[in-house]
């Protein structure tokens, strides 16, 4: 090894010396020839040391060569049962994925399978919920009807209410007439006879129309006590079911309706009360008894009959 390390040595020196000849290169002439002698005889002996390193590398490898071929068999014998745990370990690795993987695909299928069923409810549910929702507005449009056709009647009883006023205030127009007319005093008794004949008259047509009003009144305050009564229970249906934002506002709208409902009966009431105080004071003005069927009126308003509020109104209007 020695011998190696010195002829490497001299391999460095003979390049330091060679770069050196190359940078001062076509210099030749600035030495003697027993320079140039000297060193070429180093240059062989550079060579000759070069050779014998070469060989003794040569020596070398092929030691090594001769080790490696004879340890090769040793280490695959050793490496053959290693190789054989890595596979099994890898195929019981591989079992244990295809487990999990089967495992994995269970648990996804029973999550689809949960899922299905789930929105098979909600869309039953669904159904159900419209189905309500349909019969809902069926019920409200149906509510709505009756409403109309009720306010339609009202209609028609505030027409003949009307129609009844303008008959009152003909007959109390020829009343006035037939007190301001002067007669003979020859005719006195018979113009007073049948005066007296005209009063009794009118005053049976008052009556008549009396009663068919009330009758109709009666009728009217049932049947709107009836439709009262009936959607105060349908809205306490409402409110107790389960329904939509469309379904509040459609109750709303049947409180609203109702409301109108009141406030038209209070106003046939108020109609009642006005011709029963007109043909009051028609029966006063004549001087007849008075309504006998007063208590009864009191118990269909719900209030006493006071008349004297309503023609001190009426003298002041006048």
């Amino acid at each position: 090894m020695r011998r190696l390390l010195s002829a490497i040595k001299l391999h460095l020196t003979s390049i330091r010396s060679s770069n050196s000849s190359y940078s001062s290169s076509n210099h030749y002439g600035m030495y003697s020839r027993s320079m140039l002698l000297l060193l070429c005889r180093w240059k062989d002996a550079d060579i000759m040391e070069w050779q014998y390193a070469c060989n003794a590398l040569v020596d070398v490898c092929s030691k090594m060569s001769e080790h490696l071929v004879s340890n090769q068999s040793e280490i695959v014998k050793v490496d053959l049962p290693h190789d054989q745990d890595d596979h099994s370990e890898w195929k019981h690795r591989c079992v244990a994925l295809e487990k999990e993987l089967a495992s994995r695909d269970e648990l996804k299928n029973s999550e689809i399978e949960k899922l299905k069923s789930e929105n098979s409810w909600l869309q039953h549910r669904l159904s159900e919920k419209l189905q309500q929702s349909r019969h809902q507005n069926d019920v409200i449009d149906e509510l709505k009807r009756d409403l109309i056709e009720s306010v339609q009647q009202t209609e028609i009883s505030e027409g003949r209410r009307l129609c009844y006023e303008h008959k009152i205030k003909i007959l109390e127009e020829q009343l006035d007439k037939l007190t301001l007319s002067r007669v003979p005093e020859t005719d006195m008794f018979e113009q007073r006879s049948k005066e007296s004949s005209l009063k009794e008259q009118e005053i049976i047509d008052l009556n008549a129309a009396l009663i068919v009003l009330r009758q109709e009144r009666d009728d009217q305050f049932k049947q709107y006590q009836e439709e009262i009564a009936r959607l105060n229970l349908e809205l306490q249906y409402y409110r107790q079911s389960e329904h939509t934002n469309l379904g509040s506002q459609k109750i709303l709208q049947i409180q609203d309706e109702l409301v109108q409902k009141k406030k038209e009966v209070a106003l046939l009431q108020d109609v009642i009360e006005e011709q029963y105080c007109q043909i009051q004071s028609l029966r006063k003005k004549f001087g007849l008894e008075d309504i006998e069927n007063a208590p009864h009126l009191k118990q269909l308003l719900g209030r006493d009959l006071d008349c004297t509020s309503r023609e001190c109104v009426q003298e002041f209007l006048t």
